[in-house]
């Protein structure tokens, strides 16, 4: 039986700053140059196997991968073109990701082997979206129009839904007439049923919303949207009379999180905007309980909160309003994790991007038993979960005016956290398959800085790897880990 290689990867994300990691084989890297590690402590024992890193050239648009030994961090022999990182299917032996798309609008996908580096299938004419690779097979959430309009609108119908891709071709398995943000929908464990919170529109990208959202149930074996369940309170995408600030259309919007129980039993709403969770019953179809989760539960803490929601609520084109929610439950579907961030600023006032110049809206995790905070922070905006579920790795806003919180490591099983490098900018984080390693990126003003991996159990470094700039202009840059399963 054919033993496939568990690897880990990083995806390029295009608005975040990233470096260079030199490839050569082993006998070249000898002859040339030292080795591209510094070994920090001891060794550690891990199957987390091949580390594999996606890396943009920001100057002439060109992306590649390379590999690393995940317990040293050297560089080992292997490269494959990419226009953007993708993700690894959870055998670790293929990464999939879109190609440029040129003067289309339609996206080229890139199926490739990383075992031999070499491109094993492709497919063409797919419409703009996000990529899932689960164990039923891989998925693409996409949104297309023929015939673009201004502003984000579309002369002719939206081609909206969902396929499931594969050397022979892609098969659309739903096609539905709302929208999503493609990052938020959730396949089911065993693949027959997917879920999605929804929005009525007839623009991209969650423009002007109409109406009431909603969570959307799809069966997959019958091709269709078996439900729609009312979530009648939830803000979700950029409400219309923002459209008059034309200059940041895309900047303000509503971004709800979505999580669904293991046994698909229930599904987990979280407010963009306030500290506030549905859970939705799936076999009744409707939203059995509703929870704030604010510390301060007292009268005159709720008003306040009250008020704020109605500012959010009323923000006008004037106000870059954003609203991020990153949601997770661990494997046992225990213990909800909510992070996120908030911008609420005037468009003058935004030195950068607004997304980048975000505010952490903290660390909260739930126990679903009796909906009740157990562990809370007020530094982080991003987290990763261990793949065992024992350990959440979480860090706070990635941009340079941000608080250098560094890292916390906290342990599921006690509710204990170790925080680590204080005072440093960490940029993207995951742990290793076996949940032995934890990868942390930090990167640096003048240079690209270092990559260094973790023991989890102790919180040494037990290797670092340089990251390096090339030139005044030319930028590689690894961010956005994802890890095989």
């Amino acid at each position: 039986m054919r033993q496939t290689t568990r690897a880990l990867a990083l995806a390029v994300l295009p608005l975040v700053a990233l470096v260079a990691i030199g490839c050569t084989s082993d006998d070249d890297a000898e002859a040339a140059t030292p080795k591209p590690f510094v070994p920090v402590s001891r060794a550690v024992e891990t199957e987390a196997g091949v580390l594999v890193v996606a890396r943009d050239n920001i100057a002439a648009s060109l992306s590649r991968a390379v590999r690393l030994d995940a317990g040293t961090l050297e560089v080992l022999d292997g490269e494959v073109p990419m226009h953007h990182g993708g993700p690894i299917d959870p055998t670790g032996q293929w990464v999939a990701v879109f190609g440029p798309r040129g003067n289309s609008q339609l996206q080229n996908l890139w199926v490739y082997d990383l075992d031999t580096w070499e491109l094993a299938w492709s497919l063409s004419g797919l419409p703009p979206g996000e990529l899932s690779w689960q164990e039923s097979g891989l998925y693409h959430w996409g949104e297309h129009c023929e015939m673009p309009a201004d502003r984000g609108a579309c002369h002719w119908d939206w081609n909206r839904g969902l396929w499931r891709l594969a050397p022979q071709g892609a098969e659309q398995l739903v096609d539905f007439d709302f929208a999503s943000f493609a990052d938020s929908p959730v396949i089911g464990q065993d693949g027959s049923k997917a879920y999605v919170v929804g929005m009525e529109t007839d623009y991209c990208c969650g423009i002007a919303p109409i109406g009431e959202a909603f969570l959307a149930i799809l069966d997959l074996e019958a091709g269709e949207v078996t439900e729609r369940v009312p979530l009648p309170d939830l803000l979700i995408g950029q409400p219309g009379h923002w459209l008059g600030s034309t200059e940041h259309l895309f900047k303000g919007q509503y971004r709800p999180g979505l999580a669904v129980s293991p046994d698909g039993s229930r599904a987990y709403v979280v407010h963009s905007e306030v500290e506030r969770v549905d859970v939705i019953d799936l076999e009744e179809h409707r939203v059995s309980e509703s929870h704030r989760l604010d510390e301060d539960d007292s009268a005159v803490s709720r008003l306040g909160g009250w008020i704020r929601d109605q500012f959010a609520r009323t923000a006008s084109g004037k106000t870059v309003a954003s609203y991020l929610r990153n949601v997770a439950l661990t494997p046992d579907g225990r213990y909800l994790l909510i992070s996120g961030s908030t911008v609420d600023e005037k468009p003058e006032d935004v030195a950068r991007d607004a997304w980048l110049d975000s505010t952490a809206a903290g660390l909260i995790v739930v126990d679903v038993l009796t909906m009740e905070v157990v562990y809370r922070d007020e530094v982080s905006r991003d987290f990763r979960l261990s793949p065992n579920g024992y350990s959440v790795l979480a860090w706070g806003p990635f941009h340079w005016g941000a608080p250098r919180v560094g890292l916390t490591i906290l342990d599921l099983r006690t509710m204990d956290a170790r925080h680590l490098f204080p005072g440093e900018l960490v940029g993207e984080v995951l742990a290793s398959p076996d949940g032995v390693l934890a990868y942390a990126r930090f990167p640096d003003a003048r240079q690209a800085g270092r990559l260094v991996a973790i023991d989890l159990a102790t919180g040494e470094v037990v290797a670092e790897h340089p990251l390096e700039q090339r030139g005044d202009m030319d930028f590689d840059w690894p961010s956005g880990l994802e890890f095989s399963r």
